[in-house]
């Protein structure tokens, strides 16, 4: 399993638009993706997961990919850093 660390940097941190381009992002994807934050592991295609989160600017999350899939690793935690409202 490939694992990367990410800090939101997005203002407002993951409220629904953010976290729903974020899903559209990890749907691409046929690799298992998870996304951590405290210890909760949930599936990042569902927003319904990430919102339980309550990701806000400044929390660190980790992505995880199941296969050794680097480019999705890479990808999914570039779009996060970048991610803005």
């Amino acid at each position: 399993m490939l694992t990367k660390v990410v800090t939101i940097r997005n203002q407002t941190g993951l409220h629904a638009r953010p976290a729903t381009l974020f899903v559209h992002e990890a749907r691409k994807t046929s690799s298992r993706v998870w996304l951590v934050k405290d210890g909760k592991r949930i599936d990042p295609k569902s927003i319904t997961s990430i919102l339980t989160l309550g990701i806000q600017r400044g929390d660190q999350v980790t992505i995880e990919v199941e296969e050794e899939d680097r480019e999705t690793l890479d990808h999914l935690a570039k779009f996060l850093e970048n991610l803005q409202d």
